[in-house]
């Protein structure tokens, strides 16, 4: 007499699901499991045809999974009779994923054949059930193996250790171990670190004059740094934009770190690890302080402060003129294009000073509200070349 493992499925083709996950340390197990799979396939007249063994190392929370979405496919074509996997929490780690997942092997009449069982689900209550509770238990270990492991990457961060992954700012380094590291400053770095909230907060420069300024003296930007490191690492030569630009020098300036005190954020916990310090708290403040300025009176803001913001066009390359801040209370318009390759090149339209523009333009709008006539000839002419391009 066959036993239920047996009836109906006896050299059907099925297919071998094994997982892990970043949550547990358990990646080597995926090898185990498809072993015992494949046994388990053996021993019950199953056919695993050639890469319809799946490894996934994904979380099981999710639905949406690489290796799994080819089992689905696999499926929903009806091309396998049965799916085996070693245990339940390595089908799914939460409890409506998993009810999603085999509420569809039922509805195409595909077995869920579970190892540990040395059976498969039936659709009767009794292995709902069971089902069930061992997923409820796999998504309350889950949520504790995730507690212990945030409650660990607290206390790591809290004796002042970084996380593995972090990678180090610009003017500093990582040095220690993979589990237990910390920051260094780096001397060369550090100086132009320095030098930068320095022209920016006594000296009153702006992020564009200090990028080309860096540019100009070829020291090497954060970019440049990082694509040299995964040059040599992996001895293909990487692209990156030349020099420094304005975005960056933003960048430095609004980071803590320099400060002395690193940010992390874990769950909505922020925690700021002491760091050795390269400004000075003052620098800094100043540093934000302007920032905070600036945004405030940034051209989204003061769009009518400036009469011919964005409506001056380069001559070169057509780009609408822009609002920059030199130093000091100077005010400049100048065209919006960088020279990030080749084929765009800076137009080199030099920078406008705002003050005789505008009187200009406040001039000629003067004159016109004082002379109708000239202001309905000007609208005629325009609403005539209007009418002539629509047709």
């Amino acid at each position: 007499m066959k036993n239920k493992n047996q009836s109906d499925v006896v050299g059907s083709v099925c297919a071998v699901y094994g997982r892990t996950s970043a949550e547990t340390d358990d990646a080597f197990s995926v090898s185990s499991q498809i072993d015992a799979g494949l046994a388990y396939a053996h021993q019950n007249g199953f056919v695993v045809p050639e890469g319809y063994v799946f490894r996934e190392d994904f979380t099981g929370k999710a639905l949406e999974r690489p290796e799994y979405n080819r089992i689905r496919e696999l499926i929903r074509a009806r091309r396998i009779a049965a799916l085996i996997i070693y245990a339940t929490d390595r089908f799914a780690r939460k409890v409506g994923v998993s009810d999603i997942l085999l509420d569809e092997l039922l509805q195409y009449g595909v077995q869920l054949h579970i190892v540990a069982w040395n059976s498969y689900v039936r659709s009767v209550p009794e292995d709902r059930l069971r089902f069930n509770f061992e997923m409820t238990f796999s998504d309350f270990e889950r949520s504790k193996i995730v507690e212990r492991t945030v409650r660990g990457k607290i206390k790591k961060l809290k004796e002042g250790y970084l996380l593995g992954c972090t990678r180090a700012p610009y003017g500093y380094t990582m040095i220690g171990t993979r589990k237990r590291s910390h920051l260094a400053v780096v001397d060369e770095q550090a100086e132009i670190v320095q030098e930068i909230f320095h022209r920016y907060v006594v000296e009153g420069a702006g992020t564009f004059v200090i990028a080309r300024n860096l540019t100009g003296r070829a020291i090497p930007s954060p970019g440049n740094l990082r694509a040299r490191e995964q040059s040599a690492e992996t001895n293909v030569r990487m692209k990156y934009e030349p020099g420094w630009n304005p975005s960056g020098i933003y960048e430095i300036l609004k980071r803590e770190v320099y400060a002395g005190r690193y940010p992390t954020t874990i769950r909505g916990e922020t925690i700021y690890i002491s760091v050795p310090a390269i400004v000075s708290e003052e620098l800094w403040e100043g540093a934000r302080t302007r920032l905070r300025e600036g945004k405030s009176t940034s051209r989204r803001n003061t769009i009518h402060d400036y009469l011919m913001a964005r409506r001056l066009r380069c001559a070169n390359c057509n780009r609408a003129l822009s609002v920059h801040f030199g130093l000091g209370e100077l005010r400049y318009y100048k065209c919006g294009s960088r020279a990030t390759s080749r084929r765009a090149p800076h137009c080199g339209l030099p920078y406008l000073p705002i003050e005789p523009i505008d009187k200009v333009a406040w001039e000629f709008t003067k004159e016109l509200l004082l002379t109708p006539a000239r202001l309905y000839q000007a609208w005629k002419d325009e609403e005539d070349r209007r009418q002539q391009a629509n047709a």
